[in-house]
């Protein structure tokens, strides 16, 4: 599987706020709750705490339905000033019993006043484990102030996608629900929402202002006063149709409970997407970086990040970060993607020469060069065509089969061609996978199909080699048996392979061969629940799921998945690119890394491996005619 780590930088020699110390990719830890002498820790709990099963915890949905109540009451006297106090400590200074309303003797309902009740709710989000946006919080403050509208939307579009499910159901809740306050009373609507802005923007994000870039954001429109977490959910509310909608520059989006997945995008916003997903989005990254193939070239792809840097041409703060990200960019690309492009002699002419133009800085042409060496001087083992480099005469092949099969023996044979099986796996380039290349004679998925079709025909050859009835159920007993220990070591693709091959008609057809094979025929049964194609082979996936690594999985699914998606789906709808698709070939690109990562422990016999992966069988025909020959038709 590819590396995934990334390169430390320090960017053209400033000291910027790095989203790569940021917690977004980090689980955020439940804090212990808070030990008070008589007070009580109502809110001192987690998200997940406090939710508890449910997406809006009753303290929030109850203090804002009453002030809405209240406000619609009130009319043209509601005033959101007079109700929202922005001084914390004045909040907590009001008579708000929150031990009561712990244990039920007092009811948000049941009070009057709509200081309490709006003094209740600040308290609820300021005094929670962790702020509702601590994750995205130092993304939002080093974006509010972009300049360019059509990339700030892109980016906090970004951002807010990486909230997570949870907190993002409960803010954009909050988010409605102030909208609503906001548009009630005498008060102008957008003075009413700053108030509010003004009031839930310090203890909903969290975060600090890279010191370098301080006078500037001062000097911004966007921060008026250095209150910049105002500033950020100001622009988040009166965005939100278009920050929370389906369609935004360029690009089409599904969304499930406000979560977005990218469908479309166009070509020429397709590079500002990507640049914009640096630190934010990886997953979308390392899905473009490996299927980049069928919307262009990688040389292409690297001029258009290379145009996208040159049409830079400020010094101020938010421009340095934009070029940050586009450097950052192409060092997750090559970290993640150094074997193929340190083959691609093109990609390194182009970097190279992308080094002496003169609009870079002397930091920035440091750090390209840097790159083209790591790309010049790669020493990560590129994977070959997987072989064992054993040749077996026919004296040695005898011998083995003669000692193949026995009670004592079917562990030994699942375990060897598990290891068999792993290693090619292991081998497997990522790009194989891709535009049907499994298919070409010379890659290792190949390889791997190859032995499984192999394995389907032999293990059918074994069993009618023997001529009688009896004979045939030992060794096909001996078969079910290895696959069941198959299944056992997470092995699934010798496990359906063995299936297959009893399910065959050379084989299914053997009634005198079934009769005596009692046990054979319950193990059989079992593996065909487990492999059953109904719902999509849902009992099979059910089990890969929840499998522990390390484990096979059935590459003839896994061809068939890629095949699917490649004939199943265009690459552009209209003149857009399909990012669903790339996505699906991401997704099942992932789930082959997945298996790659683990080796199993077991003793290896280099010799019955070797025997293993170059099979003598019978074809299709010759098995039909042989089984004939062993059980005649009635």
């Amino acid at each position: 599987m590819r590396k995934r780590s990334r390169l430390s930088s320090n960017l053209l020699g400033k000291t910027l706020y790095s989203p790569l110390n940021s917690p977004l990719n980090s689980p955020v830890g439940k804090r212990e709750k808070k030990k008070t002498n008589g007070n009580s820790t109502y809110f001192n709990y987690s998200v997940d705490e406090i939710i508890r099963g449910q997406e809006i915890p009753p303290i929030v949905q109850g203090a804002l339905d009453k002030l809405i109540d209240l406000a619609e009451s009130a009319g043209s006297s509601w005033v959101v000033k007079a109700v929202f106090l922005k001084n914390l400590q004045e909040v907590e200074a009001l008579d708000i019993n929150k031990l009561a309303l712990e244990n039920g003797s007092v009811t948000i309902e049941s009070i009057p006043n709509p200081q309490v009740v709006a003094g209740l709710l600040m308290l609820f989000f300021s005094q929670m484990a962790e702020k509702l946006l601590s994750e995205v919080s130092d993304f939002m403050i080093n974006s509010i102030g972009i300049t360019d509208q059509e990339w700030k939307l892109m980016h906090f579009h970004n951002i807010l996608n990486q909230i997570p499910k949870k907190k993002k159901i409960l803010f954009y809740y909050l988010l409605d629900q102030l909208d609503k306050l906001s548009c009630i009373g005498a008060q102008e609507y957008d003075k009413s929402l700053a108030h509010l802005c003004s009031c839930f923007g310090h203890i909903l994000i969290e975060g600090s202002i890279p010191d370098n870039s301080k006078d500037e954001l001062v000097s911004s429109k966007d921060f008026k006063k250095n209150n910049y977490e105002s500033n950020i959910l100001y622009y988040i509310m009166t965005n939100k149709d278009i920050l929370r909608g389906e369609k935004l520059n360029g690009a089409t989006f599904t969304s499930d409970k406000g979560t977005f997945s990218l469908q479309t995008i166009s070509k020429d916003k397709f590079i500002d997407y990507l640049i914009s997903s640096s630190h934010i989005d990886t997953g979308f990254q390392y899905c473009i970086f490996t299927t980049i193939s069928y919307v262009m070239t990688e040389a292409e792809l690297l001029q258009e990040i290379i145009t996208h840097r040159l049409n830079i041409t400020g010094d101020s703060v938010w421009e340095i970060i934009k070029v940050k990200m586009i450097l950052q960019t192409l060092e997750d690309w090559i970290d993640y993607s150094l074997n193929d492009l340190s083959r691609n002699k093109e990609f390194i002419g182009t970097l190279e020469g992308f080094i002496d133009n003169p609009i870079l800085l002397t930091e920035e042409k440091s750090q390209i060069h840097i790159l083209v060496n790591n790309l010049k001087n790669n020493t990560r083992e590129y994977k070959k065509k997987y072989h064992i480099g054993i040749e077996l005469n026919e004296d040695i092949k005898k011998t083995l089969e003669d000692s193949f099969f026995g009670e004592e023996n079917e562990r030994h044979f699942a375990q060897n061609i598990t290891i068999l099986g792993n290693k090619i796996l292991r081998s497997i380039p990522v790009n194989e996978c891709l535009h049907e290349n499994y298919a070409d004679p010379q890659s290792n998925t190949n390889v791997m199909i190859r032995h499984c079709n192999e394995l389907f025909y032999w293990v059918q050859t074994m069993i009618l080699r023997e001529e009688t009835s009896k004979d045939r159920a030992d060794r096909l007993s001996f078969f079910l048996k290895v696959a069941m220990n198959c299944m056992e070591f997470k092995n699934y693709n010798t496990a359906w392979t063995i299936y297959t091959a009893t399910e065959s008609v050379a084989i299914s057809r053997l009634a005198l061969t079934w009769k005596e094979c009692k046990k054979g025929k319950k193990i059989k049964e079992k593996l065909g629940t487990i492999f059953s194609v109904s719902k999509n082979y849902s009992n099979y996936y059910t089990i890969m799921r929840l499998a522990q690594l390390p484990a096979i999985p059935c590459i003839e699914m896994i061809t068939k998945t890629f095949f699917m998606i490649d004939e199943g789906n265009p690459t552009y709808v209209g003149d857009h690119i399909n990012a669903e698709k790339l996505m699906m070939l991401f997704d099942t690109v992932e789930f082959i890394c997945k298996y790659q990562n683990d080796k199993y422990n077991f003793a290896k016999d280099k010799t019955w491996m070797a025997y293993m992966f170059n099979l003598t069988f019978l074809n299709e025909n010759e098995l039909y005619e042989l089984s004939l020959e062993r059980e005649p038709r009635v």
